[in-house]
């Protein structure tokens, strides 16, 4: 098993468990307005992404699939070599473009859509890293 990919996975796994401990916490000030809250979550969901796109780029260079052009090139590649379903592929481009308006504040973040993916997307992405994890032990 790769001790990069394994490193990585580690590195995942604390994002989010710290996205998940910030999102616990109690607060009187509504997560809208929490500013402190919105810059914790928003950096471990950027590195949590960065770290899948890492994945996804170690493992297509380790099975020579090619150079991907972009990071949704990446997850393309992965899915037509058959490393994960078209889901998974879609759930991580969603991720990547959420990633990118994080990091650049292309417009103001869109919090309802930071809400979901803490609600809904968090055990996709670690399921992802784990997907990419098995790959890497091919």
């Amino acid at each position: 098993m790769s001790e990069v990919l394994i490193g990585k996975q580690e590195s995942l796994e604390r994002c989010i468990q710290r996205v998940r401990e910030v999102w616990g916490r109690p607060s009187e000030i509504p997560f809208e307005r929490d500013l402190d809250k919105q810059d914790l979550i928003a950096l471990n969901l950027m590195r949590a992404f960065d770290t899948l796109l890492h994945m996804a780029n170690f493992l297509i260079r380790g099975k020579k699939l090619g150079w991907p052009k972009s990071s949704d090139e990446s997850f393309d590649m992965l899915a037509e070599a058959g490393l994960v379903d078209a889901e998974t592929r879609d759930n991580l481009k969603r991720g990547n473009a959420m990633r990118d308006m994080l990091v650049r504040r292309y417009a103001a973040i869109d919090l309802d859509k930071v809400r979901q993916v803490i609600e809904l997307n968090l055990d996709e992405m670690l399921d992802a890293g784990g997907k990419f994890l098995r790959h890497g032990a091919d």
